[in-house]
């Protein structure tokens, strides 16, 4: 990954973890199959919903790495 878009990467991470705020909680994993699942990030100011897939090798990779906002009411 070339410097350019590490740095992208990073920053439009800080921003997301600024628009959650303190992390209050992390949920609990609900597993799709042994390769994907979700689990909710409880955040002060908004919650963040991760879907990820992983690779099908011994040592798993990650492959998809998804961020939703779910914000409060």
């Amino acid at each position: 990954m070339d410097e350019t878009r590490w740095s992208e990467e990073k920053l439009a991470t800080q921003k997301m973890y600024e628009e959650v705020g303190s992390v209050l909680t992390v949920k609990e994993l609900i597993a799709e199959n042994q390769l994907r699942g979700s689990f909710m990030i409880i955040g002060e100011k908004k919650n963040l919903n991760v879907y990820f897939t992983l690779t099908p090798e011994k040592q798993a990779l990650i492959q998809q790495l998804d961020f939703k906002f779910v914000y409060k009411q």
